[in-house]
Parts: C-alpha cells; structure tokens; sequence
C-alpha cells in the first residue's frame, strides 16, 4: 500500500510537471504493479499538444535506478525528452529520498488513529442483525461467518502458533537500540475463552433460541496499550436512547468483557506475524422480540475516546438487533 502511495503521487507530480511545460495534453490512470514490496512500476499513456506523434508510452521503476524511457508508438525517441528530463529526474529523485525516510516495520506518523476503530462479528453492510429464530435460513448466514472467523483461534492453532503469555500485564518486546527484537512472540487467544459464544458449546451461538452472541473486536494500532497499568480495558453495550430497556441482561466473554493487557502493544504484521486480535464477545439474554433494537457498544479505557462525533466507529460501534419468532 506504502509503494502504491509513492507511485500515485510521483505519477500526481508529473503529470503537474509534464502540463505544466505543455509536454503533454493527457495522462491516463496509472498501472500499479508492487514487486516483493520494494519497487514498483507505472505505466502512463501520453498525448502532445498541437503534434501527432500519436501515443507516447511512459514507464518508471521506483525507487532502484535512475532511468527514465519514453519512445512512441513506433519505438522513436520523442523529440522533446530532454525538455522535461531534469524535472522528472527531480521528482524521482525528492520520492527516493522519501523512500529512505520510512521505516517498513512501524509508520513514522500515526497520530490520526489515537483510539482504535471497533466492530462486529458476524458483519453485514447495514450492521443489522436481523432473524426470526425457528426460521434457520434467516439466521445461519450470521453462524457461518462466525464460524469462518474464528477459525484461527481454535485452541490447536494457537497452540501451534502462539505463546502462552502471562496475564494481566502489557507484554513489552522492545528493541535493543538499533537491534530489532524480530520476530516478535504473540499471546493465544484461544476459542474457549469466549465459553458460551465460542461456538463449541453451542454450535448455534445462541441464534436458534433467540440469544445471539456478537463479537467485538478493537482494530489494530501499532503501540497502542488500551487501559493503564491498574485498569485493562473492557466492552460494555446498552440499549440507545428508548431502547435502553428492551435490552435485556448481557453476558461477556471472557469474564467482564476485558481485553486482557497482554495482547498489547501490537507491533506490526511485518514484526508479528502471528498475531492475534483479542475479542469480546457479547450474549444478549433477553431481548424483546419482534422489535428493531438499536444498541451502542463501546470500549471503556482512561485512553481510548468515545466521544468523537468526526467518526462513530472510534471507540464504539453501533449495529441493530431484531429477534422475531413466527406466529
């Protein structure tokens, strides 16, 4: 995504140039291709003003090399090349420049993402959760998807991929100066922790009895710690405005809804490959049927903001709730 980034805006940068010295009338979408994650090329398809030299096809490696080729359609050499040859070189150059900036393991600049997005499992486009419970059609799509996703957390493969960390404390895999400490350790976070939505106790996640389970899971932020070293951070859902009392009563898995401190910080899918998000997962005991049910569920931490009203989905996601039973 970082080398695709590069690529639009040097393709931005000329295209400004090439207009700029009236080289060019048209520069079509660019081709992006990554390589190994370290290169990139852009093909862009040229017009002259007021000349029918026809197409010009451009192409440029980033950021290994310095040549630069533009041959027309019949492999000629165009005649204005050494006109924009040292803008471009310049724009090339200023992007290697930039490239070497970076680092691949943590973006230098984060600070948009203070509190982590939140959302649902099983998901849907209107985050609506909508079934009538005697009616298995209606709801085995949303067991599925949950099926599929927790997937990788059977307990055989975190075993086989993850530590057994030790709870309640953040675990720190710093660095030592410029010696990086990779790959990283990640923590298990097995199925059977979420008990009665884990879908091993009830392979119907409460749906066919009208009790559904719906996980809660924080997005990712490299270096993020949620909570403080008294207080993890934890889940809680209500009802929104009037549906406050058609809620019901709601169990968290694991116990209190608590993201466990030694999942964080996150350092990286480059560093730590085999991590894996911790989840809440919340079971709606009784709710009162037949009614569209709007519900708020938010992650409660000194440091995570929910009061952002830019973007809804920091720190909280809202969905509906509609369990119906056939008459």
């Amino acid at each position: 995504m970082l080398q695709d980034g590069v690529c639009v805006c040097v393709c931005v940068c000329l295209r400004a140039v090439w207009e700029h010295l009236g080289l060019v009338r048209r520069v079509s979408v660019p081709i992006l291709e990554a390589r190994n994650g370290k290169l990139c090329t852009f093909r862009v398809s040229l017009e002259r003003e007021g000349k029918d030299d026809g197409k010009l096809q451009a192409e440029r490696t980033l950021p290994g090399g310095t040549h630069v080729e533009i041959r027309d359609k019949n492999g000629a050499e165009p005649s204005f090349r050494s006109q924009w040859r040292k803008p471009t070189r310049g724009v090339f150059l200023t992007m290697w420049v930039m490239l070497q900036t970076l680092d691949p393991y943590e973006p230098t600049y984060q600070d948009r993402l203070s509190s982590p997005g939140v959302m649902i499992r099983p998901q849907s486009d209107s985050l609506s959760i909508v079934f009538t419970t005697n009616n298995t059609e209606s709801w085995d799509g949303y067991t599925n998807a949950l099926d599929t996703f927790l997937g990788s957390y059977n307990d055989s493969v975190q075993l086989a991929n993850n530590d057994n960390c030790i709870p309640d404390q953040y675990f720190l895999q710093d660095d030592n100066g410029d010696v990086r400490n990779n790959p990283k350790k990640s923590c298990q976070f097995n199925r059977t922790m979420l008990e009665n939505c884990s879908g091993l106790i009830d392979r119907t996640y409460g749906y066919a009895e009208g009790k559904p389970c719906v996980i809660i899971k924080m997005n990712r932020i490299i270096g993020f710690k949620p909570g403080n070293d008294t207080n993890p951070a934890y889940v809680s859902c209500t009802g929104m405005n009037d549906d406050s009392s058609k809620v019901g009563n709601i169990a968290y898995y694991p116990a209190g809804g608590i993201f466990n401190k030694m999942y964080f910080p996150y350092y990286g899918k480059i560093t730590q490959v085999n991590y894996s998000q911790p989840l809440v997962a919340v079971k709606f005991l009784n709710l009162t049927l037949n009614t569209l049910i709007n519900v708020e569920c938010k992650v409660v931490a000194s440091n995570v903001a929910t009061n952002d009203d830019r973007d809804k989905f920091a720190g909280r996601v809202y969905f509906s709730l509609q369990v119906s039973t056939s008459q």
